[in-house]
């Protein structure tokens, strides 16, 4: 390990990072709207609210609670007098193929072929008091309220089916609408029942590597501040760096970002509780959302212009950070660690250590990991609704994969590892220090092969092996100290992956159920499944280092014959 380049290379690798952090910028912020807007009646958009607990309790998308719901918002945009339509469709949920479900569109043209959204979906868990109902009073009266003013964008009032479900009616809207191209600005409302003075959260994180409208996020972001007198509750850098890097999003402004819809989703409160009733439905916190709500639309409407989403930025405070910037920041930071294994590779040539052994016996381990992987992708095929399949988010209520088809994965995992792998890995006498110095390069090799494809893939995914790229070339110099310094350099390179499996267990409430959830995102090929090939290969190296620093590597060889 020469650790003059890797110090001469980090130092370099540092300015892209300045840069980046030098080079932020504040999107322009529209002007304040022109017209005097009318305080929100959120004690009528409580009533509202209340009254859509006494439909049919079968509120789930497709169930009659559902459609007259549905039914419901259809009557009320149309009393306040926008141009209705439905969007009829149907949708495969996990267990039930060809569920019928509704959007249902209000709208109201504008002097530009542009168009704002306001949208929040009617189906609902449980009782539905919190999720959706009390977002669906805030978005009638806001129909009603917004209804007289003059608008230069038009204004569409978009009440989705299948929000608790993966987003089907948000899906279904991007991709075929004819609205949905001249969609400069979504708001989407999600559970906004909570205690009056609760501060609004905001929602950006995406179902694929893309980012919202910088000027949708920072109006929206300001629109709160103005209409609440209390600063929202944003999302930090990490979560924003994780969000990019395995995209998982369990709001609607998921499937429309990834789609190319500006989306910022506004939240409030707890997960709510699918026994709720109308005591949750404060009219005081109803009127904080609806009067953000109303606030960022008038001042959407007013901008000279609204930047689209695609560009993944990363938002700090009012500033935004550039996201190929970010990108090219990440790669920057990569580049040292890669230097490093390919002019640790470089030396073992010249000392004559072989590393076609080492390149072998991590091809091997690799085999295992992709036993398990190529199997969990075979499960939805395979009978007994083993996994959902369906190209959506999981949730702590319907993960989507069971016990049983992860047994089965890992069984096959296992098999591949004791009748293929390990006949050709296992110890011929003691191995020697060249034999383990080649297995090191050649993992390290492999890692730096895996990270090189992320970049090509989606370069915010190397966060998740960063850590392990620059900890794991500390090994040769901790084998000076012992067994425990190479466990502990081994450990520090897991440090993004347990920050990733924390915030599942704990924001996204998987608990002890996450690697589960993971597992599933992986059978759905909801989780890329090129980045699941290139973290399978890390895994594999990182099985390989493990090895070396136990005492049980030795080089790959050929198989034992059973017999003669």
């Amino acid at each position: 390990m020469s650790w003059p380049l890797y110090r001469l290379l980090l130092v370099v690798a540092l300015v892209p990072v300045l840069i980046a952090a030098l080079a932020v910028r504040e999107p322009a912020l529209p002007p304040p709207p022109a017209q005097t807007l009318p305080p929100f009646d959120g004690t009528s958009a409580a009533n509202t609210a209340a009254r859509m607990l006494s439909f049919p309790t079968d509120r789930g998308p497709g169930g009659d609670g559902d459609r007259v719901a549905a039914d419901f918002v259809y009557r009320e945009l149309a009393k306040a007098g926008y141009r209705m339509a439905r969007e009829q469709f149907a949708a495969d949920l996990p267990g039930e193929p060809n569920v019928p479900m509704e959007n249902v569109l209000g709208y109201l043209p504008g002097r530009r072929p542009d168009v704002i959204a306001v949208i929040a979906h009617h189906d609902a868990i449980g009782r539905g008091a919190d999720d959706n109902d009390s977002s669906i009073g805030v978005l009638l009266e806001l129909a009603t309220e917004l209804q007289p003013l003059t608008h230069d964008r038009g204004l569409l009032m978009l009440s989705t089916d299948g929000g608790t479900s993966g987003g089907q009616g948000a899906t279904y809207f991007a991709e075929h609408s004819p609205l949905a191209p001249h969609v400069v600005a979504a708001i989407v409302l999600d559970s906004v029942a909570a205690p009056g003075g609760t501060p609004i959260g905001l929602v950006i994180r995406p179902d694929s590597p893309r980012g919202t409208s910088p000027t949708v996020f920072r109006t929206v972001r300001s629109a709160i501040g103005v209409a609440t007198g209390t600063a929202p509750i944003v999302p930090g850098l990490l979560d924003q760096l994780s969000g990019l890097a395995i995209p998982y999003a369990v709001n609607e402004q998921g499937p429309l970002i990834a789609r190319g819809v500006p989306a910022v989703t506004m939240t409030a409160g707890p997960p709510p509780e699918p026994s709720d009733n109308y005591h949750v439905l404060d009219p005081a916190q109803l009127a904080a959302v609806g009067n953000s709500t109303a606030q960022a639309v008038e001042q959407l409407d007013g901008a000279a212009s609204i930047e689209p989403a695609g560009r993944p930025d990363i938002f700090v405070g009012s500033r935004t950070v550039r996201g190929w910037l970010a990108e090219t920041a990440l790669v920057a930071l990569f580049a040292p660690a890669l230097a490093c294994a390919l002019d640790m590779a470089a030396r073992c040539r010249r000392r004559h250590i072989p590393l076609a052994p080492g390149v072998a016996a991590l091809a091997w381990r690799w085999l295992s990991w992709l036993a398990v992987l190529i199997t969990l992708w075979l499960l939805p095929l395979l009978p007994g609704s083993l996994a959902s399949g369906l190209d959506i988010a999981p949730r702590p209520d319907a993960i989507g994969i069971t016990w049983a088809g992860i047994v089965l994965a890992l069984l096959v995992g296992v098999l591949a590892w004791r009748f293929v792998a390990r006949p050709r890995l296992l110890l011929r006498g003691r191995p020697t220090g060249g034999d383990r110095t080649g297995g090191l390069a050649t993992a390290m090799l492999g890692l730096g092969f895996a990270s090189t494809l992320l970049v090509a893939i989606n370069p915010f995914a190397l966060v998740l092996v960063l850590p392990a790229a620059h900890a794991w070339l500390l090994l040769p110099g901790a084998a000076r100290y012992g067994r425990r310094a190479m466990v502990l350099a081994w450990l520090a390179g897991w440090t993004c992956v347990v920050l990733l499996v924390v915030e599942y267990a704990l924001r996204f409430h998987f608990g002890l159920s996450t690697p589960r959830a993971l597992l599933s995102m992986t059978s759905s090929t909801y989780l890329s499944p090129a980045v699941a090939v290139c973290l399978s290969l890390a895994g594999a190296s990182a099985a390989q280092l493990l090895a070396i620093i136990a005492g049980r590597y030795g080089p790959a060889h050929d198989a034992e014959r059973l017999y003669n």
